[in-house]
C-alpha cells in the first residue's frame, strides 16, 4: 500500500511538473502585449455622478442599515485650487454637496466624512465616524489619435519587433506605467516594479520605456465640459495570465 502511495505522489508530483513545464513554453516566442487603463481605487463616472442623490450612489460599501442617527456628513473638495465643504444632516447630498462634487477640480480626489451613531441594542453609543474618497472619471477617456489599430502598430515597429525570441517564457512579465496629460503628451514613464513580477531585462525594458517616451500625442481624457485631464495607462509585454497584472490597478473583459 505504501508503496503504491509512493508511486501515485511521484507520478502527480511529476505531471504537476510537466505540465508547469509545458506552460513555461508554452509563452515562447513573440511576446503577447496590451495597453490598459489604470484606475483609481476608488472612483466613480460622470454618468454616475449626474444621478448620484445619496451617499450609496457614492460609495456602494455604506450601508445606511448601519445608522441609527446622524451626527453630520462633510463634502471636502477642491475647487479652483480651494479646499471646500459642504455639510449635510443625512444619507440624502444636499444641492450644495451636489454642486461642489461637480465641480471639483478634474483630477482631484474628493473627500466624505460622516458621523453617526450606529444602530445597535447597546444602552450607549459611541459616534462612529465613516471616511471614503473617491475621483470622477470623464466620459471620454484618452486615446492614441489614430485608434487601437494604430497604438499597436507603432508599439510592434518600434519596439515589438525588436524583441529577441525567447526573451519572455513562464510567467515573465513587464509592465511600463506611463500618464497621458492634459495636451495629450506622454509623462512621467517609468518600468512597474515589483517583488512579485519577473520582468524581462533591462536592455528591453528600457527599449519599451523608449517606445512608450517617443510616441506620437494622444487625444487627452476629456469631461462633458470640454475640461481636459490626465489619466494614467500601463503596456503590460508578456504572458498576460501573470499574477502580477493584479497589482496594476486595471480592469479586464
Amino acid at each position: 500500500m505504501k508503496n503504491v502511495l509512493n508511486t501515485l505522489t511521484a507520478s502527480l508530483l511529476f505531471t504537476l511538473t510537466f505540465s508547469c513545464v509545458l506552460s513555461a513554453q508554452e509563452f515562447q516566442g513573440t511576446p503577447e502585449f496590451e495597453v490598459h487603463k489604470v484606475y483609481p481605487y476608488t472612483y466613480t463616472t460622470e454618468s454616475t455622478l449626474q444621478s448620484a442623490n445619496n451617499l450609496s450612489d457614492l460609495d456602494q460599501r455604506f450601508q445606511t442599515s448601519w445608522v441609527k442617527a446622524y451626527r453630520s456628513v462633510e463634502v471636502i473638495a477642491s475647487r479652483q485650487g480651494n479646499l471646500e465643504k459642504a455639510v449635510g444632516d443625512n444619507e440624502m447630498l444636499t444641492q450644495e454637496q451636489k454642486s461642489l462634487i461637480s465641480s471639483a477640480d478634474p483630477g482631484t480626489e474628493i473627500l466624505v466624512n460622516i458621523e453617526y451613531i450606529p444602530e445597535n441594542s447597546l444602552q450607549h453609543n459611541d459616534v462612529k465616524q465613516y471616511d471614503f474618497s473617491f475621483s470622477v472619471e470623464p466620459e471620454q477617456t484618452a486615446s492614441y489619435a489614430g485608434g487601437e489599430e494604430a497604438l499597436r502598430k507603432y508599439l510592434k515597429e518600434t519596439a515589438m519587433n525588436k524583441i529577441p525570441t525567447g526573451s519572455f517564457t513562464g510567467f515573465d512579465l513587464s509592465a511600463i506605467k506611463f500618464t497621458v496629460n492634459e495636451k495629450g503628451q506622454i509623462v512621467n514613464a517609468h518600468v512597474f516594479k515589483s517583488v512579485y513580477l519577473n520582468s524581462g531585462n533591462e536592455q528591453i525594458e528600457n527599449l519599451l520605456l523608449q517606445a512608450i517616451n517617443q510616441m506620437p500625442a494622444w487625444n487627452p481624457a476629456t469631461f462633458t465640459n470640454g475640461v481636459k485631464t490626465s489619466q494614467d495607462f500601463v503596456l503590460t509585454v508578456g504572458n498576460q495570465e501573470s499574477c502580477a497584472m493584479n497589482l496594476l490597478d486595471i480592469q479586464r473583459n
